[in-house]
């Protein structure tokens, strides 16, 4: 079952066309940041939604905060999880 949150974070990146490949820092891509927030816990994904919204009403740049979010990713974490996708 899909989340509501999973919903309203795909529809919100398409209707901005969030560039999923666009490179963050020297490994990790928005696509990644996205998955690991799809894979967050709800009480994050509130606060990630009202960031989002908050940057979105005032026009900011959404790349932003998904490069500051980035910085808590290591190499080895979206090794892993790219591994995890792959065996799916």
């Amino acid at each position: 079952m899909v989340s509501p949150f999973y919903d309203w974070f795909t529809t919100f990146l398409e209707e901005k066309e969030v560039d999923m490949s666009l490179p963050l820092n020297a490994h990790v891509q928005v696509g990644d940041v996205c998955q690991f927030i799809c894979n967050t816990t709800p009480e994050e994904q509130t606060k990630i939604k009202h960031t989002l919204v908050m940057i979105d009403f005032k026009n900011g740049d959404v790349y932003h905060f998904f490069r500051h979010l980035a910085q808590a990713l290591t190499p080895e974490a979206v090794e892993q999880m790219h591994n995890r996708m792959m065996s799916l």
